[in-house]
């Protein structure tokens, strides 16, 4: 199919951490000068074995393309490569249009948004975190959309800290964006990211986020005080403390509600498709 397709340019966005079977690849299927490769992990030898050999190959490419300057950097670390591209995930006005939620809770909410599995978005962590701030005491409610692997060990975790009613697991939401547009703010708590998509979502539909600056994506998207508020990442109590300033300091957060679309305009489909039209007509 690679070769009848007779493309100019080839994007290759592939789980590519099978040593064999990309070698194959490399050797009698691709074309090269004709290929783009994609690393959308911060974990990169997900996108390229960790091989020199490989490392020379994917040199000769049209061109290596990553979301986060963090990745970019980790990629130059392993290798001198000459055709490395910094081009960001991008966000569509069309994703703004949100229907009102229908909500068994109807007071003020934060919110968290991804896969069940501790080990990445360390929704346990954040749930020992929520249950030390102010907004346990004033009875405002976390709510967790996402599914995963970890549910019941969540759930264990809820009925421990005795926070049935104020930590809800609402599973997996078509509706994601409406759940952002009525949070108070969104809160991630990641120990990884490749580019984190949550975080842009919620700032195009007007939310203000709160994120450990973990690598990578979140640094490049919260600009401190303007738009949310980037935390010592793995630094818990910082976070605490970030969830209680957003929550308490209404200046704060009027301020950096009013900049969250603004201070992300260099993420616009209509700017970031200009960047991939220039990789492709080079």
């Amino acid at each position: 199919a690679y070769h009848k397709a007779n493309a100019d340019y080839y994007i290759d966005f592939r789980i590519r951490s099978r040593f064999w079977m990309e070698l194959l690849l490399n050797l009698f299927v691709f074309d090269i000068s004709k290929t783009i490769f994609s690393i959308r992990n911060y974990n990169i030898y997900l996108h390229i074995p960790k091989s020199k050999w490989f490392y020379k190959s994917y040199n000769k490419a049209h061109a290596i393309v990553g979301p986060s300057k963090d990745i970019i950097s980790k990629m130059k670390s392993i290798h001198p490569f000459q055709n490395l591209e910094y081009i960001p995930n991008f966000y569509t006005s069309s994703k703004q249009s949100t229907k009102p939620l229908k909500l068994s809770i109807n007071t003020p909410y934060v919110l968290a948004v991804g896969r069940l599995e501790n080990s990445t978005k360390q929704f346990d962590k954040l749930i020992d975190a929520y249950s030390n701030t102010i907004l346990v005491d004033e009875k405002i409610p976390l709510i967790i959309v996402g599914e995963g692997k970890d549910r019941a060990n969540l759930e264990e975790k809820i009925k421990l800290l005795r926070l049935e009613h104020l930590v809800y697991l609402e599973g997996f939401k078509k509706e994601v964006f409406s759940y952002m547009k009525s949070a108070n703010f969104l809160v991630m708590s990641s120990y990884v990211e490749g580019f984190p998509n949550t975080l842009l979502e919620s700032l195009v539909v007007g939310t203000p986020v709160i994120s450990f600056d973990c690598p990578s994506g979140p640094s490049e998207l919260i600009i401190d005080g303007e738009n949310g508020l980037l935390v010592e990442n793995q630094n818990f109590e910082a976070l605490i403390s970030a969830m209680n300033k957003m929550h308490t300091d209404q200046a704060l957060y009027k301020h950096c509600k009013s900049k969250t679309l603004s201070s992300i305009q260099a993420f616009s489909k209509e700017t970031v498709m200009l960047e991939w039209i220039k990789l492709l007509t080079d």
